[in-house]
């Protein structure tokens, strides 16, 4: 029937497109062919191998449909799956309904559809985002609308009053609410009192509710203070963030309240003299009074002084420097009262202006002003004119023990005349002989000096033009109070003050007036003591030849230089020591500190810095030397002078003074040597001594009872030692080394 032929051959047209090819086959087999653009005709079939009719074009008609053939746009030419070369030649005509091949063949135009179709998607995705950005987004985060974040709070305040801010969170929507937190964004000024709930952080600024169920409601308080500038606006702001469930996104919303701050309701009087004079002391006061229906704290009072102005106490004292003074709290009606003392200098009609500022302080110590005070005070003529110095100077150096000598001199220099005048002298009296005072017309109370008119009858009126001259003397103390090593440069102060308990004009108001500082800076004291010996401070003998000394024989001694210092130090020290002729030296020396140099008939030790309080706080500084004495026959029955100078000298770092100290000679009579004292007057000859031991020789290195002849005070002498053995030293430092 046609309708199988037509099937039969669709299936015949296809099989050319598969990949494997069939051999030939002695079988006769249809003989098929498919082209992709090549239109079919019905044909006969000249060849024998056909055993069914197919269309087929003749060669001229295939000629020309090839001229004509164009390449299908997409299609690529298969060239595993085209015709046999004879069967391009030959074409096999194909069945009826063959023609509909060309639709499957069209179908490999569709993958551009796919493409259009993405495209149109992106647009459309674009469009929906912008249209989203828009219509549900809020300064750019995610907001549904049915969530419902307010936050209240006063648009004006009093600076410095207690406020509340109020947050709420209304969640309207269909879905509970998870991860929901709540962030304060406080301003400067603003301090937390009190929260509800308790917040998340120690700053009170985080709330982490967790979860909001859907249609219920949070809601958070805070109170708190807020101080700034007058007309300041403050902006507190919060933000909310949270997650609906099921919803991975997290959603924010930001709320803002602007609060103005008035002005403070308080009072603030500042009071001061109209005017002082210049270099007298005054008080001014300060009251803060509390006003307000409420508490105030960390208020703030700050002084601004004029450059003139010397601060010299006040009540209460200042939290910082001489200018601040904080009130940590000053409850409803009470009154804060800030007294301060000071004196102001400058010439006659000067005016000077303090200024006081009132003001909160918040826990970053920012200051908040919001009322400022200021007087004015004017400097008036100097009505009074006062002077303090010693020797006639306003600064020397004195050395302990000396005597001071001061005078004060006063002059009334303004227009009217002062009443019950008195003049006073005040000094260190720990560095003073307080019993040594003299003075000229006037009395001493616990260390001060005092004329007024029961010593002198004119202070009791004292005119304009009148002026006068006083004196007095002190010793400076033997000794400075020293308790510990930093107790050094030590000076004496005197400052006199002349009061009055009024003018004619004005009778109530004092007047007090104080001269400058008259300085003695005082002395360090350098003392050097010479010790001669011939047995050292154990016993040892260190000495060598007679002793007592005999007419011209040679005895050896040791002579030690014992160096302290008191509160100064010390720069440039140097002692001198000279010997007389019938003296010299044997070139045994030694130092614990600096250097020794013998010369013929002098050694001079230079020892460079000598701190204070050497000898006290820290070690002496010592040195020896060994001399030989050999007394001539006018010196029998004598003691006989070793040294002919011994002289210190320096310069105190403090008072940049010369120190010069000389010592008494030494002689023979070795007065600090217990082991041969009374033996220094020079014999005619040697006295024989039954020596069956030197003192340096003995086991126990002192001296025994029995080796002395009944009834004399002598020591045994080792006559075999001509020279004492001592090394000889340059310089010391002290190592290994025993003066004593």
């Amino acid at each position: 029937m046609p309708r199988k032929k037509t099937t039969r051959s669709r299936r015949t047209a296809r099989r050319p497109m598969r990949k494997t090819t069939r051999k030939k086959s002695t079988t006769k087999k249809k003989n098929t062919a498919s082209s992709v653009s090549i239109p079919v005709t019905k044909v006969k079939s000249s060849s024998k191998t056909s055993a069914k009719q197919t269309k087929e074009k003749s060669i001229l008609e295939e000629g020309e449909t090839g001229k004509k053939k164009k390449a299908v746009e997409g299609v690529k030419v298969d060239e595993k799956h085209s015709l046999p070369a004879e069967e391009k030649i030959f074409p096999v005509a194909k069945k009826e309904g063959e023609k509909k091949k060309m639709v499957n063949i069209k179908k490999r135009k569709w993958w551009k559809i796919p493409l259009i179709v993405l495209a149109v998607l992106v647009v459309l995705v674009a469009i929906a985002g912008i249209v989203y950005r828009f219509v549900f987004l809020e300064n750019g985060a995610l907001v549904p609308k049915d969530v419902e974040f307010t936050l209240n709070g006063p648009e004006q305040m009093v600076n410095g009053a207690e406020t509340e801010y109020t947050i709420s969170v209304n969640n309207k929507d269909s879905v509970d609410f998870e991860d929901v937190t709540v962030d304060m964004i406080y301003p400067d000024g603003f301090t937390p009192v009190s929260v509800s709930p308790e917040s998340a952080d120690f700053n009170e600024t985080k709330w982490e509710l967790k979860s909001l169920a859907k249609g219920a409601s949070q809601t958070i308080t805070i109170k708190g203070t807020l101080v700034g500038n007058v007309d300041d606006q403050k902006t507190v702001t919060a933000r909310l963030s949270y997650k609906p469930r099921n919803v991975s996104s997290h959603f924010t919303e930001e709320r803002v309240v602007k609060t103005k701050l008035e002005a403070l309701g308080i009072e603030v009087d500042f009071t001061a003299p109209k005017s002082v004079t210049s270099g007298s002391e005054f008080t001014f006061n300060v009251a803060v009074n509390n006003t307000e229906s409420f508490d105030l704290e960390n208020l703030r009072v700050k002084m601004v002084y004029p450059a003139a102005f010397e601060f010299k106490s006040s009540s209460p004292r200042p939290d910082f420097d001489f200018d601040t003074f904080d009130i940590e709290t000053l409850n409803e009606g009470e009154e804060e009262l800030i007294k301060v003392k000071g004196v102001l200098t400058g010439k006659a009609k000067d005016q000077k202006k303090i200024q006081a500022v009132l003001g909160f302080v918040d826990d970053k110590n920012e200051f908040y002003p919001q009322i400022e005070k200021d007087v004015s005070i004017e400097i008036a003529k100097v009505v009074a004119d006062i002077s303090t110095k010693v020797f006639g100077k306003v600064e020397n150096a004195m050395s302990p023990g000396e005597q001071l000598e001061y005078t004060v001199k006063y002059k009334n220099t303004g227009t009217e005349a002062f009443k019950n005048v008195t003049l006073e002298t005040h000094l260190d009296t720990k560095l003073v002989n307080t019993e040594s005072f003299e003075v000229d017309r006037g009395k001493v109370k616990d260390g001060v000096v005092i004329w007024d008119k029961e010593t002198i009858p004119d202070l009791e009126t004292v005119n304009a033009g009148d002026e006068g001259e006083l004196t007095f003397k002190v010793r400076i103390a033997d000794t400075m109070p020293v308790k510990d090593k930093d107790d050094i440069n030590f000076e004496i102060k005197a400052r006199s003050f002349f009061k009055a308990e009024g003018t004619e004009g004005n009778p109530e108001k004092s007047i007090q007036i104080e001269s400058k500082n008259a300085i003695t800076k005082i002395n360090s004291l350098v003392t050097i003591r010479p010790e001669v010996h011939y047995y050292d401070f154990e016993g040892r003998k260190v000495g060598s030849g007679p002793l007592p000394p005999v007419a011209s024989k040679k005895t050896t001694y040791r002579m030690y230089l014992v160096l302290s210092n008191t509160t100064n130090e010390v720069n440039e020290g140097i002692v001198e020591v000279s010997l007389p002729k019938w003296v010299q030296f044997t070139g045994s020396k030694s130092t614990n500190v600096g250097t020794l140099i013998v010369e013929d008939d002098q050694v001079i030790w230079t020892i460079g810095k000598i701190p204070a309080h050497t000898g006290q706080f820290s070690e002496n500084i010592e040195a020896y030397v060994d001399v030989n004495l050999v007394p001539s026959v006018e010196d029998i029955g004598k003691t006989v002078e070793l040294t002919k100078k011994i002289m210190f000298t320096g310069i105190d770092a403090y008072t940049d003074q010369d120190i010069m100290k000389t010592e008494p000679n030494v002689t023979s009579d070795l007065t600090d040597d217990p082991f041969a004292l009374g033996k220094g007057e020079v014999l005619e000859k040697e006295v024989e001594i039954q020596d069956d031991f030197s003192l340096d020789q003995s086991e126990e290195g002192a001296v025994r009872g029995d080796d002395f002849e009944e009834g004399t005070n002598d020591l045994p002498v080792d006559n075999t030692n001509e020279e004492a053995k001592t090394d000889e030293v340059e310089t010391g430092d002290g190592s290994g080394l025993s003066l004593r």
